[in-house]
Formats: C-alpha cells, sequence, structure tokens
C-alpha cells in the first residue's frame, strides 16, 4: 500500500494548503470588512455628535484650552492644518499621515487598528488657525472588542469547518470509490454476465498503485473462472453424454439377463441354486436400478431435461407398470406386492422418465430393505384421486425409520435402512419431487413399516369444443 499511501499524503499535502489560503483570504475578508465598519461608525458618531453640538469644533474662545473628552473614551483636539501644531499643550501630537491628506485637500482622513482596537480621524474646517483642523482619537471599547473577537472566531470556524469537509471529500473520496469499485469487481467475479472494468475518476484514469493491482488480479481471476467454467461444462457435457450412453447400451442387456435369471430360478429344484439365482437377481436388479439413477441424476444436475416438453401422464397405469417391473424381486423375498387404482384415469403433466424412475426407486426401496420375519411381507401403492389433486401411497411393513431420521431419510449419502448402498435412490426421488412440483412426505405405519405419499395436480383435458 506504499503508493496508495503516497497518494493519499500527497492530496493531504494538497488540502492542507487550500485550508490555509482559504482561512487566510477569510481572516483578510473579515479584517476589511471591520475596518470599513468601524470607520463608518466612527465618522458617523463623530458627524452626528458635532451635528447635535456645534460648539465641539469651535475653539476660538481659548485655543490653548480646548479639548474635549467624550463619554466613549474617544477624544477631540484642534490644530493649526500648516503646522499640524495644537494650542492645547494636552493635546496628543496629530498623525502626520492623516495630517498629509487632509493638507492635500481632503476634507477629512481616516485610520483604523482593528487589532489593536484603536484610531484617529482627522477633518479639516473652514476655521481660522490653530482652529481650522480636528483629531477625534479613540480606543475601541470593550464590546466592540468582543463583537470583532467573536464575529473573528466564528469566521475562523466556518472557514475551518469548510476547508475540513471540502479536504476530507477531496482526499478521502477517491479512496473509498476505489475501495466500493473493487467491492463491487469481487462480487462480480465469476460470473457469466459481469464485464470487469477498470476503475477510473471522471475522464482521467487514477494513478497506479496497489488498488490498481488489486483490480487487475480480479480481472484476471475473472478470466480465469470463466475460462475454466466453460471447460468444466464442457466436460461435464461430455461426460453426462457418456453416462447416457452407457446408461442406454447396458439396458437391454440387464433386462435380458433378469429374464433369464428368473426363467432359472424358477425352473431350479435345488434351495441352494434357487437362493443363488435369487441372489443374482437381486443384484442385476440393483444394478439397472444404479444405472437409471445416475442418468436421472446426470440430466437434473446438468439441466439437460429443462428443454423437455412435458407430457401427459396416465398414473394408474404407470403405477401399474413399475409395480410388475418390481414383482420378481418381491415374489423371490416372498413379499406380496399390490397395487390399487382408481377406475376413471388419472392423468399428470410431467417428464415420464424422471416420474416412472422415481416410483421405482420407491418400489424398490420398500421391497429390496423389507425384513421378512414371519410369513410373507406386504408392500402396496395405493392411488387415489381428492378433486383436482391425485395420492399415491407406497406403504410397506418392514423395519421402517426412526422418527429422528425421518427429516433427513432422503438425504445424499444417508444410508439406506438395510445398511446397504448410499442413499441415491431417494435423494434422486427427492430431486424428481421438486422439480415435476410434486409434494413428498415420509411416516411411520403404525404398528411398523414406513408410508412414503406423493401429491400433485390432476391435468384435466381440454373442454371439447361445440
Amino acid at each position: 500500500m506504499i503508493r496508495a499511501l503516497q497518494t493519499l499524503r500527497r492530496r493531504f499535502g494538497f488540502a492542507t494548503a487550500a485550508l490555509v489560503l482559504l482561512v487566510g483570504l477569510a481572516l483578510i475578508f473579515v479584517a476589511l470588512y471591520s475596518v470599513a465598519r468601524l470607520r463608518a461608525s466612527r465618522v458617523s458618531d463623530f458627524v452626528r455628535a458635532v451635528a447635535a453640538d456645534p460648539s465641539r469644533l469651535d475653539c476660538s474662545a481659548d485655543p490653548p484650552r480646548f479639548g474635549q473628552q467624550l463619554s466613549d473614551g474617544s477624544s477631540i483636539y484642534a490644530y493649526d492644518r500648516r503646522t499640524g501644531a495644537s494650542a492645547n499643550r494636552q493635546a496628543p501630537p496629530i498623525d502626520t499621515g492623516l495630517l498629509a491628506e487632509v493638507q492635500g485637500g481632503s476634507e477629512y482622513a481616516i485610520k483604523t487598528n482593528v487589532i489593536l482596537g484603536y484610531g484617529s480621524v482627522v477633518i479639516a474646517v473652514d476655521r481660522p488657525a490653530p482652529c481650522d483642523v480636528f483629531q477625534l482619537k479613540w480606543r475601541a471599547t470593550s464590546e466592540l472588542r468582543a463583537r470583532t473577537t467573536l464575529t473573528f472566531a466564528m469566521i475562523l470556524a466556518v472557514a475551518i469547518a469548510i476547508a475540513v469537509a471540502g479536504g476530507g471529500l477531496w482526499v478521502v473520496r477517491p479512496l473509498l470509490d476505489r475501495l466500493s469499485h473493487a467491492s463491487r469487481l469481487a462480487a462480480r467475479v465469476g460470473r457469466a454476465d459481469a464485464v470487469i472494468e477498470p476503475a477510473s475518476t471522471g475522464s482521467r484514469a487514477v494513478h497506479e498503485d496497489e488498488l490498481t493491482e488489486v483490480e487487475s488480479a480480479l480481472r484476471d481471476a475473472h478470466v480465469r473462472i470463466l475460462d475454466d467454467r466453460e471447460e468444466i461444462e464442457s466436460k461435464n457435457r461430455a461426460l453426462a453424454e457418456h453416462l447416457a450412453d452407457v446408461a442406454h447400451d447396458l439396458k437391454t442387456p440387464l433386462s435380458s439377463l433378469q429374464l433369464e435369471l428368473e426363467e432359472l430360478s424358477a425352473k431350479l429344484v435345488d434351495a441352494d441354486l434357487s437362493a443363488v439365482a435369487a441372489r443374482a437377481l437381486s443384484d442385476v436388479v440393483y444394478i439397472d436400478s444404479l444405472v437409471g439413477n445416475l442418468r436421472v441424476a446426470s440430466e437434473i444436475e446438468e439441466g439437460d431435461a429443462d428443454g423437455r416438453v412435458a407430457q401427459r401422464i396416465e398414473l394408474g397405469a404407470l403405477i401399474e407398470r413399475c409395480v410388475s417391473r418390481v414383482h420378481p424381486l418381491a415374489r423371490r423375498k416372498s413379499i406380496e406386492l399390490a397395487c390399487a387404482r382408481p377406475d376413471e384415469a388419472v392423468h399428470a403433466l410431467g417428464d415420464v422418465l424422471h416420474i416412472e424412475r422415481a416410483l421405482m426407486n420407491l418400489l424398490q426401496n420398500a421391497v429390496a430393505h423389507h425384513d421378512v420375519q414371519e410369513g410373507e411381507g406386504h408392500v402396496a401403492a395405493v392411488l387415489e384421486r381428492d378433486g383436482a389433486r391425485w395420492e399415491l401411497r407406497i406403504v410397506d411393513d418392514g423395519p421402517g425409520v426412526p422418527p429422528t431420521e425421518l427429516p433427513t431419510v432422503a438425504e445424499r449419502r444417508k444410508r439406506s435402512r438395510s445398511g446397504d448402498g448410499e442413499g441415491l435412490g431417494l435423494a434422486i426421488v427427492v430431486a424428481v419431487c421438486k422439480r415435476e412440483r410434486i409434494e413428498l412426505e415420509f411416516s411411520r405405519e403404525q404398528p411398523r413399516g414406513l408410508r412414503v405419499t406423493l401429491r400433485g395436480t390432476i391435468d384435466a383435458p381440454a373442454p371439447s369444443l361445440p
């Protein structure tokens, strides 16, 4: 910050010089104004006094004894215009400068000293010597000195306040503007629509200093972030496309393998071999589900599905299809998987692939994590409609979820009820429901088990034209 401090000190020096100049000019103005007022006041007082008593300027009766002391401390004496001498020995010497002005033809001359508070007025009159020039001398009263001092103090305070305020704005304001500009730059770094411009003062570029280097560093960081983000987004798009291709290529062989394992398991008589086939079938179903989840997660996180047009889905047929696909896994685990739906069609708008993936995850979780203890377990999917709303409940009588874990059961990396897996399936359910504006609720089923409830808006058909 050395260069910035040097700039600040330079500005402060200029501001100090401007302050001194401003205060000096103010004091000069006050002094001139006070002198003018004092002169006018004394001449006016003298003229009024003479007008009220003309005998004050008549010393012809006894010039050696002529002299007057006024109530305010002023004194009046008569002098000879030619010699400047007074017949009264008590008279103070006449000011030679003022006398010279009068001798030169002026009717009067004034001399004042505001700081020391005294002054003189010399007036020429049409009288015979030694009474043709009169001098009024005064000293300022305490009231006048106090008023003058107060005026000086007020003007000085105002001048200092103006100078300090102006100097502060001139010195500090540019630095504050620079800091504010740097703060705004920092807030815009990394935004695709942001433009990072250098700071300037009016039409003149600012001095090169540490703040300029900070702004340059912010601009460089902004450019690097945009370049890195573009590269990362490009790699993510390539990875998402690759993942979609892999999922598509695995779909057919996984489906074929699942069918073959189902047929093999049905034909096996040996209990041990049948159990092995059941476990293999469960693993194939899990892999198929994992591939589908990864594809949907990639589409949601990268926004690849944002441009797809929402489809009109018949929820009853969709839930029946999902139940039929999970049914072989449920049969091998001795779990009864049931489905109930209204007689009339229930339609909704959304992405059919994503909603189907979410329903498959819920059904597979209910079956896969069920701990069959006595007899058969049960999983049911019940679709109902209530006016303009639909509700789907997926209920099981498995181990359920502790009440303390219900709020976080669907978080990514939250382990499943059986302890295996990383909770990706339920995280996909939450993401799909949020994107499709479907309400999602997890609750405990009594006496045991878990209930998952989904609610949404029915898509009513458009009215037919008459």
